[in-house]
């Protein structure tokens, strides 16, 4: 191939990849919108103890959340064998969906259910929180931050909670 062959070849690309790009990257925002919620974000991210409140009683959460079924791999057992010890652990292994290839983690949290006035009151608490990183974090530009990690776990606990107990996030 000539040197003329190799400029227009590569004139080609450019002009391909500048068409596609701008389709690329609106996909993505229209994506983000759907999964995030723009007037949610920020009321979204990740605390270190997060409340819920549902209309359940405290017996019928956690029968729930034995029961559970989830699309991405989480698992919820006790800490411990003490029957006095009423604390939990939810544990997610797999990143949601919408970004995986664009991160890996793991995150368990501690979970307390207490009864509340009129149905229970569910805390989390993160407990660890592990982050695999990708050959793309070391190269890309568009890092993913630990926040904003916590935060994509964060919101599938709340779609989750929303689903299963029918709770509600107050802090």
């Amino acid at each position: 191939m000539s040197f003329g062959g190799f400029l227009i070849s590569l004139f080609i690309h450019l002009v391909l990849m500048l068409m596609i790009l701008p389709y690329g990257q609106e996909r993505h925002k229209n994506v983000m919108e759907l999964y995030m919620p723009q007037e949610k974000r920020k009321r979204m991210a990740h605390k270190p103890r997060m409340k819920y409140i549902t209309g359940l009683s405290c017996e019928k959460v956690l029968l729930r959340f034995k029961q559970m079924y989830t699309p991405f791999d989480c698992t919820f057992k006790k800490e411990n064998d003490d029957i006095k010890d009423q604390m939990y652990i939810l544990s997610i292994d797999e990143v949601p969906q919408v970004y995986q290839g664009t991160f890996r983690g793991k995150v368990r949290y501690k979970v307390l259910v207490t009864p509340a006035q009129k149905g229970s009151t569910v805390w989390l608490f993160l407990f660890t929180y592990d982050r695999t990183f990708l050959l793309e974090d070391l190269l890309s530009s568009t890092r993913v931050s630990d926040d904003d990690m916590l935060s994509a776990f964060a919101w599938e606990v709340e779609k989750l909670f929303e689903k299963l107990l029918d709770a509600v996030r107050v802090e």
